[in-house]
């Protein structure tokens, strides 16, 4: 008789790491911390998980993702619209007491890729990536405003934009270092700068978004090659 695979959902907060264990049915509670993340990988181990799921929450989950990934625990990081959605064909309304379970479901149900391991330098790659695109929303709201205000405050606003402005090029510069710093980029580097539109910050951005970037890509899937496909020859 095959013996029925584990699967784990985890609901994350900023204090709270709800967990649910199928089909064992067990409940588990630790704080979301590093002693808490322990304490969790060693209650798991015995286990011996097919799969963990967790939400997206913007950074919460990063912690306790490294921390399952250093224990070889697969780990997979869902969309929370995609729980949400799966929890909504279920008939269930995805309330805080019924995240972790829904997400347990969803885990089996679904069993997305586990996250891949990520280098320490592409982690601070995608968070120098992330903060650049912070940065250009900022730009485009101040932008934005300039039309709809006085002479006085379009000054102002002015003067936000080149501050902005000059914390983005600061921002491309350690991008750039930090893409070339990564040995197995440099192929993949080339290949993108090679097509007309993609130049050395719209290359890093792209490797720095899709660390996976493979033999097979579409350009479409890259932020600076919306619109067209591309395969590498």
């Amino acid at each position: 008789m095959t013996e029925e695979k584990t699967w784990v959902g985890i609901d994350v907060s900023k204090e709270v790491l709800d967990i649910y264990v199928l089909p064992q049915g067990l409940t588990l509670q630790q704080p979301n911390s590093d002693v808490g993340v322990q304490s969790l990988i060693e209650q798991l181990h015995p286990l011996s998980p097919s799969l963990v799921v967790v939400e997206s929450t913007g950074g919460l989950e990063r912690a306790l993702v490294s921390g399952l990934q250093a224990a070889t625990i697969p780990v997979a990081i869902a969309n929370p619209r995609k729980v949400k959605g799966f929890a909504t064909a279920l008939g269930k309304a995805k309330t805080d007491k019924l995240d972790a379970q829904v997400i347990a479901q969803f885990a089996r149900a679904v069993q997305p890729q586990p996250q891949p391991v990520v280098a320490p330098q592409a982690q601070q790659l995608s968070d120098l990536v992330r903060r650049r695109q912070q940065l250009v929303e900022m730009q485009v709201a101040e932008k934005n405003r300039l039309s709809r205000v006085s002479e006085t405050v379009q000054l102002d606003i002015k003067a936000h934009i080149e501050e902005i402005q000059q914390r983005i090029e600061s921002l491309n510069e350690q991008i750039q270092s930090l893409a070339q710093q990564q040995a197995d980029w440099q192929g993949k580097n080339e290949i993108l700068q090679s097509v007309k539109g993609i130049g050395k910050v719209s290359s890093a951005l792209c490797l720095a978004e899709l660390p996976e970037m493979g033999t097979l890509w579409r350009k479409t899937d890259c932020p600076a090659g919306r619109g067209r496909s591309y395969q590498p020859r």
